[in-house]
């Protein structure tokens, strides 16, 4: 779990490690418990096995060989013999073996133990700058230009801009215009990049990356759920007072939904009578999970309403409205029903900003934006206030 791809952002952003690596030994424990009990009752079996087959052939060669003294020996008697002494020689390489294969298990648990007892290996550089507790956080972006490790193709091509602190900006584009990209550079999953990243006028490679990433609650849409309860879900580690995830009704639907609310078990690929969340409702824990954690000055919501229906996403949107007063707030959405909650719109395509301003602006402008936004219209136009268009 924690090497897979679909868990790496989180185990990095939230700081999992040592809360996944809890629940692994514990899980992990628990079946070496049963297969050392497994194991050692099994080879008791076929030790006791061995032993009876030994005994046997055994008594059968004394009894031969007291043939062989009293009446001499037959063909058959010799046929029957050498049956016997191969029958031994099974036993005793079997008695060998599973003795062997006990060691070899012995062997592998600790090594497996040491694997797990070992610290997270640090990641952060050289530098030991720790980013300010503080509600928002300035983010600026002076000239970046990145592309992939083994790649030539520009993801990001001399991006500038900036969020001042309280801002909500959303991130538009098409697949592949870097949106998605951005947000990994901001963590610093990626440090090869050109150019220069700053958070409250600190360039982010100069700051302790630990702190840098609790600084910053990000919802990813690559991210994945954990098998676990709803509860560990949005938690992680951590504890959550009921009153935190209840006052948020698209969220407590999906608890009242389940047959053990908060404390249902996710994840059927794990456990057959867990629960396999949809993918509107993978949206809403993965919400609420970044809106959970503390700490964090900056939020950032990667297709926070994607696979959500119209309702849902009013009211999801409307929690995100209310949260942002407080915080910096990035969105990246296809739903172009999220800018209008925006102080900010930055529209990409291959890598480049093509456009920058607030709703109302690019609206005015007539740009690619405001096609696109009227395109999306008919699906949401009666939501929307008459001064928004």
């Amino acid at each position: 779990m924690l090497t897979s791809k679909y868990y790496a952002h989180e185990v990095r952003s939230f700081k999992l490690f040592d809360f996944l690596m809890g629940k692994y030994k514990g899980f992990v424990h628990d079946r070496i418990d049963l297969t050392i009990t497994s194991t050692k009752k099994q080879t008791q079996y076929t030790a006791l096995s061995s032993i009876l087959n030994y005994l046997m052939g055994f008594i059968a060669s004394l009894r031969l060989v007291f043939l062989l003294i009293r009446k001499g020996i037959t063909l058959a008697d010799f046929t029957l013999l050498q049956s016997y002494v191969i029958k031994m020689q099974g036993a005793l390489n079997t008695l060998i073996e599973s003795y062997m294969s006990i060691e070899e298990r012995n062997l592998y648990l600790d090594n497996l133990f040491s694997f797990l007892d070992c610290a997270q290996r640090k990641t952060s550089t050289l530098a030991a700058v720790k980013l300010r507790k503080a509600t928002s956080h300035k983010i600026e972006f002076r000239h970046v230009t990145f592309k992939y490790p083994n790649s030539e193709q520009i993801i990001l091509d001399d991006i500038s801009f900036v969020i001042e602190p309280g801002e909500t900006v959303m991130l538009v584009g098409e697949n592949g215009a870097g949106k998605t990209t951005m947000l990994m550079l901001l963590n610093l999953f990626y440090e090869d990049y050109t150019g220069e990243i700053f958070i409250d006028d600190i360039d982010i490679k100069t700051l302790e990356i630990q702190s840098l990433r609790e600084g910053i609650s990000m919802m990813f849409q690559s991210g994945s759920l954990l098998p676990l309860t709803l509860y560990e879900n949005i938690a992680l580690g951590r504890a959550v007072p009921e009153d935190e995830y209840q006052n948020y009704p698209w969220f407590q639907s999906l608890v009242s939904k389940y047959p053990d609310g908060i404390n249902t078990i996710l994840l059927t690929y794990m456990y057959p009578n867990g629960i396999q969340p949809s993918g509107g409702e993978v949206q809403r824990i993965k919400l609420m999970r970044a809106i959970l954690k503390k700490g964090a000055g900056v939020l950032v919501l990667d297709e926070p309403t994607s696979s959500i229906d119209p309702e849902t996403e009013y009211q999801i949107l409307t929690s995100i409205k209310e949260i942002a007063k407080n915080k910096t707030t990035i969105l990246v959405s296809h739903k172009l029903s999220c800018a209008i909650y925006a102080d900010k719109i930055i529209h990409l395509e291959h890598g480049r900003i093509i456009e920058n301003g607030s709703h109302q602006q690019l609206m005015k402008a007539g740009g690619k934006y405001s096609k696109l936004f009227k395109m999306q219209a008919e699906n949401y136009i009666e939501k929307l206030p008459s001064s928004e268009l």
